[in-house]
């Protein structure tokens, strides 16, 4: 039977998917090794495509980052939801297939990757021109009252930083999830009308 081989595309989401399933498993402490085992594919394939780990693991934020905007791009469109139930959901969405994943792991790129943690922090600060827009919306059509949108975000990107680089997930036996969920019901509770 001949050989279907993936293009370059293909087989980087291929590895991008083993790397978030290893990254769970073991967190910072999986090899390139683990990620080509998890692929079906040799150590040297893993290496075509990312030099080194540091780098895979960058593209693995930016690739969990870009799944999240598409997700939040639904969301964003979608006309049977109210303004207020489109904030929330934005601010805190996570694409089912990263809701298993043991965020509180991402603690260790502080300390070892401080440059990823650095990019963690830009993205996590960056892209809020939807949500920002949404809650414009929504203190425009009364169901938002009128707050300071800078300090929100902030807030909320202070917050998300926090859990996600502190020991809060750890400590308090937390999926990520339940701690979104915990600071949208206190962020909305506090700016719904």
């Amino acid at each position: 039977m001949p050989r279907i081989s993936k293009s370059p595309n293909e087989l980087r989401k291929d590895i991008m998917e083993a790397c978030i399933e290893v990254f769970n498993e073991k967190g910072l402490k999986f090899t390139m090794d683990d990620v080509a085992k998890s692929c079906h594919i040799s150590k040297k394939t893993v290496y075509l495509i990312f030099e080194d780990k540091e780098q895979m693991v960058l593209s693995m934020l930016d690739y969990c980052f870009d799944a999240i905007k598409a997700s939040e791009q639904k969301i964003y469109e979608d006309e049977n939801l109210t303004t207020v139930e489109k904030i929330r959901k934005i601010m805190i969405i996570l694409p089912d297939r990263y809701k298993e994943v043991d965020f509180s792991k991402v603690i260790d790129l502080k300390d070892n990757y401080p440059e990823l943690y650095k990019r963690l922090s830009i993205r996590l600060e960056s892209d809020w021109d939807k949500t920002i827009e949404l809650i414009e919306k929504g203190i425009e059509e009364g169901v938002i009252r009128k707050i300071s949108i800078p300090v929100l975000k902030a807030t909320v990107s202070g917050a998300m930083e926090s859990i996600l680089g502190g020991s809060v997930l750890k400590k308090n036996k937390l999926s990520y999830t339940e701690a979104l969920d915990g600071l949208m019901d206190i962020v909305m509770n506090g700016i719904a009308q």
